[in-house]
């Protein structure tokens, strides 16, 4: 080959080898060149009620607080996310007590004179009413608290006895069971169930003055101790089932303990207990029970009759 043609072969391929190494750098530079899109404007940007950016100008805005039922389908909470609790049926012996065709002709038998005169200031005052803080709660018999259950607590009253409320100032009334102790207010003889305060109609208010008439003592009533007793505390310290066990018992213990008096208590279906007692105040059976514990005594502070 002569060597023109050499020479100009060479620079043909040294041109070839260059251009596919610059090919690159040609993209770059002509992306560079291009026109650009002119950037929005800020003043419409910082003026959209929906805020600052360009996302919140293609977002349309919502009320901050819409009005009930104005809100959008897909943020709307169904009333039942929020359920009431089931309402328990009663059992047979508190729907019978609800029920206005049973005749009230139970006389508030079992009590002498001296205890109708002191249950007296009890049957009539101001009721309230507990509900949810309390619901599931065991009451002061040991029951399982409902409150959609035609029950009450009062502060003597025996447990199980059946009661007939009166609201004074609309009328109404409905039949109830006492199976707990309260109300711990000043100046109030009831506390009701939510149920029960829907039937006399104070569940807005809170409270109402009613009337309260006995309609049937419960067979565990001790006609001997009278109403007080209901309403007193002893200190357990020991129960039997055999009354002679209970016995020795108690002398042992007046031996040891000279400055309290001892004896023996057998509520009704119960075994027999050594105690102390009775005390119109819990607080002062409190201070006696930690004086036994303070010697080694086990002790239980209980209401004398429930």
């Amino acid at each position: 080959m002569p060597l023109i043609a050499r020479r100009f072969t060479a620079r043909l391929v040294r041109a070839c080898v260059a251009g596919l190494a610059l090919w690159p750098l040609a993209l770059v530079v002509g992306a560079c060149s291009a026109p650009r899109p002119a950037a929005p404007a800020l003043a419409p940007l910082l003026a959209h009620p929906g805020g600052w950016g360009a996302q919140a100008a293609l977002t349309p805005a919502l009320p901050a607080h819409p009005a009930p039922g104005d809100e959008p389908a897909a943020l709307r909470v169904p009333a039942a996310a929020w359920p009431e609790p089931a309402r328990v049926a009663p059992d047979p012996e508190e729907r019978s007590l609800s029920d206005p065709a049973e005749p009230a002709t139970l006389p508030p038998a079992g009590l002498d004179a001296a205890g109708r005169a002191a249950l007296s200031p009890y049957l009539s005052g101001v009721a309230s009413w507990y509900g949810p803080g309390f619901q599931g709660r065991l009451t002061a018999n040991g029951e399982v608290y409902n409150q959609y259950g035609l029950t009450a607590a009062h502060p003597v009253l025996p447990m199980g006895t059946k009661i007939e409320v009166e609201n004074l100032e609309n009328g109404r009334k409905v039949w109830l069971r006492v199976n707990d102790r309260g109300p711990y207010m000043k100046a109030r003889i009831l506390d009701l169930t939510r149920i029960g305060a829907e039937h006399l109609g104070i569940v807005d208010r809170g409270t109402a003055p009613v009337r309260i008439r006995v309609l049937k003592w419960p067979t565990t009533l001790d006609t001997e101790l009278g109403i007080a007793a209901y309403r007193q505390f002893v200190v357990q310290v020991a129960a039997y089932p055999d009354p002679d066990e209970a016995e020795a018992q108690r002398r042992l213990l007046q031996q040891r303990f000279r400055w309290a008096a001892f004896f023996v208590d057998h509520p009704p279906a119960t075994q027999y207990a050594v105690v102390i007692g009775p005390f119109d105040d819990e607080s002062e059976a409190g201070q006696a029970a930690a004086r036994l514990r303070a010697r080694g005594v086990t002790t239980l502070v209980r209401s004398y009759r429930k």
